[in-house]
């Protein structure tokens, strides 16, 4: 995930290459996820689920404060 939204033009101009690559692993990867999870057991499954929770939590995060520190910088840069 942490490569996708690097690549993404909004974060990194010119990177086209890095979100193609990166956004094929994603979705195969959670094509695995899903095949795992509709044939896990109960506990596997939320085992899984609290991880890749976290996982998601961590990420929202990092965009939060990427975006919120590029709009800072841009801010900046524009009235100092």
């Amino acid at each position: 995930m942490f490569w996708v939204f690097y690549g993404l033009p909004i974060v990194h101009p010119n990177s086209i290459l890095v979100v193609t690559i990166n956004g094929i692993g994603l979705i195969l990867e959670a094509i695995y996820l899903v095949i795992f999870l509709v044939y896990a057991p109960r506990q596997g499954r939320l085992k899984v689920l609290k991880i890749l929770a976290a996982e998601v939590s961590f990420m929202t995060v990092v965009v939060v404060v990427v975006f919120d520190a590029k709009q800072l910088h841009e801010f900046s840069k524009m009235y100092l």
